[in-house]
This record gives structure tokens, sequence and C-alpha cells, in this order.
């Protein structure tokens, strides 16, 4: 009787271990992709503006060609904060494009005290 509740409860242990393990694993691939994206986003703001525009032109060039790949692409990003708004509808200033009117506010704030 008490070696199959101990049998019992080891089996227990074994499974909530192995669902902690699996919760870990989503875990750190999330954090991962966030570090990425982390990154990506850093390197993009650490560009000047005409540097974003020849990215942008190169990236739409490559569309046209068809040119496609596995790993989905960023193809538009906020000039301000480097957000992601590829699919979405952007807000717009000259040549540049935002993901929010405030960032475009923001923008245009900074290029006024320029």
């Amino acid at each position: 009787m008490v070696a199959l509740k101990d049998s019992k409860d080891s089996e227990r242990r074994k499974e909530l271990n192995k669902k902690k393990k699996d919760r870990l694993k989503v875990k750190k691939a999330e954090a991962a992709a966030q570090r990425a994206e982390d990154e990506e986003k850093a390197r993009f703001l650490a560009l000047s503006d005409r540097e974003k525009r020849a990215l942008a032109a190169e990236r739409r060039l490559l569309q046209a060609a068809g040119t496609q790949s596995k790993v989905p692409q960023v193809l538009n990003r906020c000039h301000h904060c480097a957000k992601d708004i590829t699919g979405k509808t952007p807000f717009e200033y000259l040549n540049y494009t935002f993901c929010s009117p405030q960032c475009l506010k923001l923008h245009r704030q900074a290029q006024k005290g320029s």
C-alpha cells in the first residue's frame, strides 16, 4: 500500500517536473524572440534617416522581385520608435512613416527643435 502511494507520488512529481521544464522552454524561446526584436529595434533606431529610407527602398525592390524567405521580414518600421508596422496603415509625414500620431508628433517636435 505504501509502495503504491510512493510510486503515484513519484509519477506525479515527474509529470509536474516535465510540465515545468516545458513551460521554461517556452518562456526561454519567447525571451529569445523578444531579445532579437529589441536588438533589431536598437539597430534600426541607430540608423540615420537617409539609411532608413535606403533600407526601405531596398526592401521594396526585394519584395517586387518576388524574393520569398521562410523568416518573416519586417518591411516597414516606425521612424521614431522602430515598431514593426508591416501590414498596418502607417501615419505619414513627408517621407517618414510612423506607427501612431504620437510618434509623428514627437518627430515633428524634434525636427522643430533641431
